[in-house]
């Protein structure tokens, strides 16, 4: 077996059912096998799933314990020299899995590998980021127009892939991220503290502390139809940053994380002051709150 896909799920039946298609659709030349592990979705995925795909693994928790979690489970059961951890929301727009694999083949010391990703629209999305630093929370806090945009993208924390290009990274998104299965062994798989949000730049960032590289390829191209599984909430917020400080206090100083506190509870209680609005008082409580 080359290529293990794993595929997360929670509440999207369609959308897994629309990446798989893709899959099949695209995917040749590469022995490759799909696994999708559900995070006790109510959408009846299970009646459904290995009725129209036989030939998949099919893994139903029993609770929801999160995007690595069951991203964990479903490595334990991947038999790939690869693993290609791919978000239901996705559809490949050509043979990503065979240009994935042909490219680790030829770089040795590549670990990780990523997609140039597009919207629906066929726009540039996010495809990579740059670790958490003071500079990058300042400007994401205060944009000051001085700063130009060319800047601002080197150290954003959402990487845009615009030219057809291969280009190192500090993290992949999440949404497509394919890894050495050899790697994985060594390093481990997702921390299963983060419930959702971060998990893939913690496992980036163990990546490139074992010393390999991680890089994007415009050879391998996809859409991500980004926040469509999941509607904007302050639950989602509330996921976001609880991530956001389990990897700070992983990784960082005491120092930093109280910057960083600092600085988002300010950004959210001048904002309360601008607008007169709540949702902005409670996103600043609730940061101040968090240990």
């Amino acid at each position: 077996m080359e290529v293990s896909i794993i595929i997360v799920s929670y509440n999207c039946k369609s959308f897994v059912f629309e990446c798989i298609d893709s899959i099949k659709k695209l995917t040749e030349l590469i022995t490759y096998e799909v696994i999708v592990v559900d995070n006790n979705s109510s959408d009846g995925i299970e009646d459904d799933v290995v009725i129209r795909y036989p030939d998949i693994l099919f893994f139903k928790n029993d609770y929801n314990g999160g995007f690595g979690y069951a991203n964990n489970i479903g490595l334990a059961h991947a038999k790939g020299k690869y693993v290609f951890f791919l978000n239901p929301d996705t559809l490949l727009l050509n043979n990503v899995c065979q240009t994935l694999y042909d490219y680790l083949e030829l770089n040795n010391n590549v670990a990780a590998l990523g997609c140039r990703v597009y919207d629906e629209n066929l726009n540039n999305q996010m495809s990579y980021g740059k670790f958490p630093s003071v500079i990058q929370y300042l400007l994401e806090v205060f944009p000051v127009k001085w700063v130009s945009d060319n800047y601002k993208n080197k150290i954003s924390s959402e990487g845009y892939l615009t030219e057809d290009l291969d280009l190192d990274v500090e993290f992949i998104s999440g949404a497509d991220l394919f890894v050495r299965k050899s790697v994985l062994d060594h390093i481990g798989g997702f921390d299963e503290n983060f419930f959702l949000f971060f998990e893939e730049v913690d496992l980036c960032m163990r990546i490139k502390n074992a010393g390999y590289q991680i890089r994007i390829t415009s050879q391998a191209k996809l859409i991500h139809l980004m926040g469509q599984t999941m509607q904007v909430s302050f639950q989602k917020f509330k996921w976001f940053e609880e991530s956001r400080y389990v990897f700070l206090r992983k990784y960082y100083s005491k120092k930093f994380i109280v910057f960083s506190k600092s600085i988002f509870i300010f950004r959210y209680l001048f904002l309360w002051l601008k607008y007169l609005d709540k949702e902005w008082h409670k996103r600043a409580v609730f940061i101040y709150k968090l240990k």
